[in-house]
């Protein structure tokens, strides 16, 4: 079988779930892709929408429904569940759901989050040497320029006071 490069594959795994009305579903948990990891740490302390951002179902149609947020890519012939999805799942469902999810993404994201704090530490002393030699010379620029505002400021003449105003006529 031949597959397209351009394919997104990913990690995760089958569960079926217990829908609040009895049915069953089977769903995709999905191990995220690391340039997404900053959305699991956004998410996790609301089980739902950490549910629906790791949540997907097999795709039926051709297409992705248009209401279907799609700032993440799916998995090629899945299908994200709708925001409000997990609303309609029994709660035992729900906590396989989240331990699947968690099981998947949690300590991935908290490694790619302890990453990005080391790296924040390194740059931030070049960001503040750099800031330190561009800010003399937007002083330099800006400096006529405050300068030309206050003259204008100085010179226009202000609105006449009236007291016969029209909060004051009666």
């Amino acid at each position: 079988m031949h597959q397209n490069p351009l394919d997104i594959l990913f990690g995760g795994t089958s569960v079926t779930v217990e829908l609040i009305d009895g049915t069953k579903q089977s769903v995709y948990v999905r191990a995220l892709p690391q340039r997404h990891l900053h959305h699991v740490i956004s998410t996790y302390e609301h089980r739902h929408l950490f549910i629906e951002l790791c949540t997907y179902t097999k795709l039926t149609t051709t297409k992705i429904p248009a209401e279907i947020p799609q700032e993440i890519p799916p998995p090629t012939g899945f299908c994200p569940v709708p925001v409000g999805w997990a609303d309609n799942v029994c709660d035992g469902s729900i906590e396989d759901l989240f331990q699947k999810a968690e099981e998947l993404n949690f300590q991935r994201a908290v490694t790619w989050a302890r990453a990005q704090i080391t790296a924040k530490k390194q740059i931030s002393p070049l960001v503040q040497e750099m800031t330190s030699m561009v800010m003399p010379i937007v002083e330099r620029v800006m400096q006529p320029l405050f300068a030309r505002l206050e003259q204008l400021s100085i010179s226009t003449p202000s609105a006449p006071k009236s007291s016969d105003s029209p909060a004051s006529s009666s």
